[in-house]
């Protein structure tokens, strides 16, 4: 199945995927394998007097946000809206989000890189990185798909 721009997602659902720890304590990745389902999200604390929050949201939509206290603002979004969507981190390198019927809506073009360990980190920094297992970045939200190591 391809998605919009030609990218190639991993047949849906992949029944191993996991969803990372919830609630206040840190974890500011998705490893291959682990999924966003609508309510959920991955954080990473802004010190002093914040936290980046990325969650899947129940519309569909997946959404960057600052959760300064006591607000919440939105910084980056995929733009996608469906019922039961889900984000994952594919062990093939890319990060798709998936509608409930396993369409891919959105994806970071990055299929294939999963050989080199690629996994999404959250950044205090305000962006949102994919990353190999030795720390090369292959995609971000601030440029896009880069120049591919694989």
């Amino acid at each position: 199945m391809t998605s919009s721009g030609g990218a190639t997602a991993q047949v849906f659902p992949d029944y191993n995927c996991t969803t990372p720890p919830q609630g206040w304590g840190y974890h500011d990745y998705l490893a291959p394998g682990e999924c966003l389902t609508p309510n959920t999200y991955i954080a990473v604390n802004t010190e002093p007097g914040g936290w980046y929050e990325l969650w899947m949201q129940d519309d569909g939509n997946v959404v960057l946000y600052f959760h300064g206290a006591p607000f919440y603002s939105a910084k980056w979004q995929t733009g996608t809206r469906a019922s039961n969507a889900s984000l994952w981190m594919q062990r093939d390198g890319n990060v798709v989000v998936y509608d409930g019927q396993g369409n891919p809506l959105w994806n970071t073009g990055t299929h294939g890189c999963g050989g080199l360990g690629a996994w999404l980190r959250i950044q205090a920094d305000t962006n949102l990185v994919l990353y190999t297992s030795d720390w090369t970045p292959i995609w971000a939200r601030f440029r896009g798909p880069g120049s591919r190591p694989c």
